[in-house]
């Protein structure tokens, strides 16, 4: 989830918007290259720990 920006909005078929809403736009990302690459060009990447991340999502605070 997050803002209603060009890069954080993915035009997808009622097919696979229901998919996404069931297995996670993760899910969409490994099993679908051109949901991927769509992503992908608009900043999204894997991080280390697996998960989708974007340059401008703000960033939780760090704990030490």
């Amino acid at each position: 989830m997050g803002p209603d920006q060009p890069w954080n909005l993915v035009p997808l078929c009622n097919e696979h918007l229901l998919e996404t809403k069931t297995k996670g736009i993760k899910e969409m990302f490994i099993r679908y290259s051109a949901i991927r690459f769509q992503i992908m060009a608009m900043g999204w990447k894997l991080n280390g720990l697996g998960n989708l991340d974007h340059d401008k999502l703000g960033k939780p605070p760090k704990t030490d």
